[in-house]
């Protein structure tokens, strides 16, 4: 029994060991074979003197001395922190603590040299993606052997990091380590045989002296030469062909290359050797198509791989061409499939270069991927998107207090058509002039579109936001000159002003700045618009909820329905049509104010589909109001956007035919930005309709679209006064003067005149008394859903019967 016990403890022990050996730490290791020594040799005694009767004592004694050579908790979690679980050696923790000391000592006697030599494991990461993390880990213990084996002389070896080791020497001798450097080098080698994969470590070696200050500055310099090592090593390992044979790379080795392929950015530089038919690459070139390697072997031919297959005919014809002679220089455009398997656009220019007998010698080229965008505006000078979004992003990752700004000229186009093209940039580059000088050591400018900028101002509030952009403004209309004439620029200025709590994104910052920069263009004339203002009564844009309406109105419009706030004759009261107003619900915000959404869809393109509905919507509804109301009319909104699509005038008589509602009942109003069409081609638009009987409206007259002038230039029928016109009316005796002008000469030119707000009777009874056409307003009803305007008119005709 007691040998069976024994022999079973013995077995389990040295299985345990064997499978887990490298796992332990060496002063594990250490412990535990003198122990199963004792109990091997405990064994045999037992065995040849069974009177001895000593296992079951052997058993106790290695079992005491194995729980005695454990420490305790403390020690245990300091040995883990020190040394590195994986390889054994000692810990980056470790070498911050004894590099203190051993700086100490540097400082107090220079005659100690300390060597430190900086090793860094090769294609680790191949190694990961090929073979797994746990072959990985069999690489990185690996090296750890080989360095601990062979660099005998080190006092101390250190795991830095993933992949990087340190070895410290002292009073080192610095032939004995290139030796032992040599002899790590000969066994990663031979390892390499036994393993899947090829083993390298690239080192780099420094020994103190006086032209050092420190330790750590002899460190910086041996990771410098291991960097260089890395280089050399990378760089011979490209000189390879994929079946391992060497490349002859003469005459593509000059350090001018890497000096211009460094430096390119999105130029990729190539020179091909024509004797030996062997290219070299950049290594930005390399990395970003997937490229075999710095060094290729006929490389027009593995190029061509590359270039798409529509494009490969035009590039080897003209690179043909090229080599044979025939043609001067190689200048053509293709499509290039990069790593990521994306095809991007590139320019090649290339020629022949001849050498001492006149004979073509190098072919060099230069690649301009037009894929990565670059990073400097060329006309401006200043630094464009590819910039701003991760200087934003900083900033905001910093919790830096900051304003931003976003500056537009105006009507540029304008200028571009008196000027040209050539004196635009020019003014546009002056601009940035002046943005550059307004701005200063404030902040950072940058250019993000055809006339648009943005100004990064951390540290600034609003107060001085506004300062800066009324200065710009100055500059702007006054200090732009060309051929010593002056050309006043109009701008606009959208700002957002973030805290240190703010916790949005990039892009919502941006979404704010695009927001509050439109509404300065078109409702503030080039006021500095913040966003979310309150001193000013405005709301944030939730730009989620646009999101959603968004989607709506491209996909099956659920959530748009429309409203209709009647329309009353003035003399009379009676109910003679309805304005159609556009509604929107959602499941996840319910009911939403138009004020949130209409606008901004107004203004985008997806308007068109929603207008197409309101529309046949609006004349469907209207056609039940006629039975009730016979004249009954019903008023549109249009848009820009609509009107200067060339299928609305068909689609507006395709929804009248459809529906069968009377053209001569259907009133279209202009809404404010139509005033930016040419007023020649609003002309004909209104003359179009016209023809088929169906009226038009000029909305918000006194507001910033209409004016008399227009009044008199365009063939309208009706016009709308503005409710801020009529809600104070009876205590403002300008809005009198005004409102009564406007319906006097409306009268007078033989057009209606229609009075929104009216809120109240004795409004209405003083209106009345102007001699407008019609009005609505609150005092006679909210707007309503289609059923209910229904049994409204049939209420206001009872109302009438009673009347007369």
């Amino acid at each position: 029994m007691g040998y069976g016990l024994g022999m079973v403890f013995l077995a389990g022990s040295a299985v345990i060991l064997t499978v887990n050996f490298k796992k332990l730490a060496p002063h594990v290791r250490m412990a535990l074979i003198p122990m199963l020594t004792l109990m091997v040799a405990a064994e045999c005694i037992q065995i040849a003197v069974p009177e001895l009767l000593i296992t079951g004592g052997a058993v106790t004694v290695v079992t005491v001395a194995f729980f005695f050579s454990l420490e305790n908790p403390a020690d245990v979690f300091r040995q883990k922190l020190l040394i590195d679980a994986l390889t054994g050696v000692k810990s980056r923790s470790s070498y911050e603590l004894e590099i203190q000391q051993m700086e100490e000592t540097f400082v107090q006697s220079r005659d100690i040299r300390f060597g430190m030599v900086f090793c860094d494991i090769n294609d680790l990461k191949e190694v990961n993606d090929e073979f797994g993390h746990l072959k990985g880990d069999d690489y990185i213990g690996d090296v750890a052997q080989i360095l601990t084996r062979d660099l005998r002389g080190a006092k101390s070896i250190y795991r830095m990091g993933g992949d990087e080791f340190l070895a410290v020497y002292r009073n080192a001798d610095e032939a004995k380590i290139q030796q032992e450097i040599d002899q790590v080098n000969a066994d990663c080698k031979a390892m390499s045989e036994k393993v899947p994969y090829r083993m390298s470590v690239a080192i780099g070696y420094a020994v103190s002296g006086e032209e050092y200050a420190s330790l750590r500055n002899v460190l910086q310099m041996a990771d410098y030469l291991m960097y260089q090592n890395k280089t050399d090593m990378r760089r011979e390992k490209a000189r390879l062909s994929q079946d391992g044979q060497q490349l002859n790379v003469t005459g593509l080795t000059d350090r001018i290359f890497d000096a211009f392929a460094a430096t390119g950015g999105r130029n990729y530089l190539t020179m091909g050797n024509l004797s030996t038919n062997v290219s070299r690459w950049s290594q930005a070139a390399v990395d970003y198509f997937g490229l075999p390697g710095e060094f290729i072997y006929d490389s027009a031919t593995v190029w061509m791989e590359y270039i798409h297959p529509d494009d490969r005919a035009t590039y080897w014809t003209d690179i043909s061409a090229v080599f044979s002679g025939a043609k001067k220089e190689h200048d053509i455009e293709y499509r290039v499939r990069n790593k990521r398997g994306e095809y991007v656009v590139c320019t090649c220019r290339g020629r022949i270069l001849k050498g001492k007998s006149g004979e073509p010698d190098l072919f060099v080229a230069t690649l301009v991927n037009h894929g990565i965008g670059e990073t400097i505006d060329p006309i401006t000078g200043l630094h464009n998107e590819r910039i701003l979004v991760p200087h934003m992003e900083k900033l905001l990752r910093e919790k830096t207090r900051a304003s931003f700004l976003t500056v537009k000229i105006c009507s540029f186009s304008r200028i571009n058509l008196l000027y040209g093209h050539l004196t635009g940039n020019q003014i546009l580059s002056q601009f940035s002039g002046v943005l550059r000088r307004v701005v200063g050591q404030k902040g950072r400018v940058f250019r993000i579109g055809d006339t648009r900028f943005t100004l990064c101002l951390p540290g600034m509030e609003a107060e001085d936001v506004s300062k800066l952009y009324a200065d710009l403004t100055n500059v702007a209309r006054f200090e732009i000159t060309m051929d010593s004439i002056t050309i006043p620029l109009r701008l606009a200025g959208g700002a957002f002003v973030v805290d240190e709590h703010y916790a949005g994104s990039v892009v919502a910052v941006r979404n704010n700045l695009t927001s509050a920069l439109e509404r300065s263009e078109q409702e503030g004339h080039g006021r500095l618009t913040f966003y979310g203002d309150p001193a000013r009564g405005e709301s944030q844009v939730d730009f989620k909820l646009l999101a959603a309406v968004y989607q709506d109105a491209v996909t099956e419009r659920r959530g748009f329905r429309l409203e209709y706030q009647p329309i009353h004759q003035m003399d009379t009261g009676e109910a003679m049509g309805a304005e159609a107003l556009l509604r929107w619900r959602g499941d996840e915000f319910g009911k939403v104010h138009p004020g949130q959404f209409v606008p901004w869809l107004e203004n985008d393109p997806c308007f068109f589909q929603v207008g197409w509905w309101i529309l046949r919507k609006a004349l469907s509804d209207a056609r039940e109001m006629l039975p009730v109301v016979p004249g009954f009319v019903i008023k549109v909104n249009i848009t820009v956007l609509q009107l200067e699509d060339e299928r609305f005038n068909a689609m507006v008589l395709e929804a009248l035919r459809e529906t069968g509602f009377p053209p001569q009942q259907l009133c279209l109003e202009l809404t404010e930005r139509c005033r930016e069409l040419d007023e020649e081609y609003l002309k004909s638009q209104i003359e179009f309709f016209h023809r088929f009987g169906i009226q038009v409206a000029l909305d918000d007259v006194g507001t910033g679209f209409s004016s008399l002038g227009v009044l008199l230039n365009l063939p309208i029928d009706e016009v709308k006064l503005d409710k801020s016109f009529i809600t104070d009316i009876r205590s403002r005796e300008a809005n009198q003067v005004y409102v009564g002008a406007i319906v006097d000469a409306a009268r007078r030119l033989g057009l209606h005149s229609c009075l929104e707000g009216v809120e109240d009777q004795k409004t209405y009874e003083y209106l009345r008394s102007l001699g407008a056409t019609c009005c609505q307003g609150y005092y006679f009803s909210k707007s309503l859903p289609p059923r209910d305007l229904k049994a409204y008119l049939l209420a206001d005709k009872e109302k009438g019967r009673a009347r007369q």
